[in-house]
């Protein structure tokens, strides 16, 4: 019984198959327009962003919906489950940012300026944690976010703090070290790793900045403190500290200057391999 229904559509539509409609160029342009509509939309699913973590995945659509697929232990998906997700499903709506940090939170900018959490420290359903943000950065050791007043905020757990050593901030950035471009086009970096200590005016003219920190595992050592900098030139450089961690965990530092690429809009930098290999794009 429950096959009849299928069971006619299919006797119908070969009727109307054999039939002279089928034949005539009505029928001909009715089905072309169709295919058209039915192509045009999937070519207008455009993506904007894809965020990778660790075992899952998040990405956002030109419409500013958010989707998330891969490993969800601690509810990092924010679907209101802990289930593996083996295709995308839709988390959230109306998301101009996100980001997969770490290993099991995600965070996610509304355009209404209002930041978002699910996952670690939060729950597996997405949770408002602040208000006016400008930008988030998933850090080396935890996320940052910068409000549209300039003031500097980092997340530990759920907590979000607010960094009071340092005000004017554009974007910020976090290697084995922070570094923050100020709205003048300065460049900042803390003295220590933490944000409660002072900060040091050490370049002018930047645009942006990346750091480069990779650590070698399994010795757990920092294998480059370097940074690529952005001026506002459109200059990319690459400069700071390299360890050379050798196969065995020792150490052998070398200072890093250049060389210099001209004439770039955009900078990235990524760690890989086993042997503590650095990259840097622009």
């Amino acid at each position: 019984l429950l096959n009849t229904p299928f069971n006619m559509l299919g006797t119908a539509m070969r009727q109307l198959l054999r039939s002279s409609f089928a034949k005539s160029l009505r029928f001909r342009l009715l089905l072309v327009l169709l295919l058209t509509i039915i192509s045009g939309h999937a070519l207008a699913v455009q993506w904007s962003k894809v965020s990778p973590g660790y075992g899952y995945t998040l990405a956002i659509q030109s419409d500013g919906t958010l989707w998330a697929t891969g490993q969800n232990g601690s509810g990092q998906l924010g679907d209101g489950s802990k289930s593996v997700a083996v295709r995308y499903k839709q988390v959230l709506s109306g998301v101009r940012d996100a980001a997969a940090a770490g290993n099991c939170t995600s965070f996610a900018i509304k355009t209404d300026d209002t930041l978002w959490a699910a996952g670690c420290g939060f729950s597996s359903t997405w949770t408002q944690i602040a208000t006016n943000v400008k930008s988030l950065n998933d850090g080396y050791t935890y996320p940052t976010i910068v409000k549209n007043d300039g003031t500097l905020y980092y997340i530990v757990g759920s907590t979000v703090t607010q960094v009071t050593t340092i005000t004017g901030v554009r974007s910020a950035s976090q290697g084995v070290s922070n570094y923050v471009v100020k709205t003048d086009n300065t460049l900042w970096k803390s003295s220590g790793s933490t944000f409660t200590n002072s900060w040091a005016q050490i370049q002018t003219n930047v645009q942006s900045v990346v750091p480069m920190t990779y650590a070698y595992w399994p010795y757990n050592k920092i294998t480059t403190t370097a940074t690529i900098v952005l001026t506002t030139g459109g200059d990319a450089v690459v400069t700071g500290i390299y360890n050379g961690v050798s196969n065995t965990g020792a150490t052998n530092p070398t200072n890093i200057s250049g060389p210099t690429l001209s004439g770039v809009t955009a900078i990235f930098a990524s760690g890989a391999g086993s042997d503590g290999t650095n990259s840097a794009y622009a």
